[in-house]
């Protein structure tokens, strides 16, 4: 129900997080979708992962957070460990 709203919207990405790991998803009708909740807590990190074929990368081994880049006319993600 979200991402029929994200598209009518003409949404280019959705950015969600609770799951203690990174994952981007392959992009679904045009939308980007990135997990990003690997920014540390006592619960540790996950890095437990059923199969997909629409993920492109799962990380749930390193804390870090990510970087959003927004101009006029494009936009860049770079996702960073703790350590960088």
């Amino acid at each position: 129900a979200v991402e029929e709203k994200l598209l009518a919207a003409k949404a280019d990405m959705l950015f969600a997080g609770h799951v203690h790991a990174y994952e981007r998803m392959l992009p679904s009708r045009g939308l980007h979708h990135f997990l990003v909740g690997n920014g540390g807590n006592f619960e540790k990190l996950y890095d437990q992962w059923l199969e997909s074929n629409e993920s492109a990368y799962r990380q749930g081994v390193h804390y870090g957070w990510g970087e959003l880049d927004i101009t006029f006319d494009a936009c860049s993600w770079q996702m960073r460990r703790i350590d960088d």
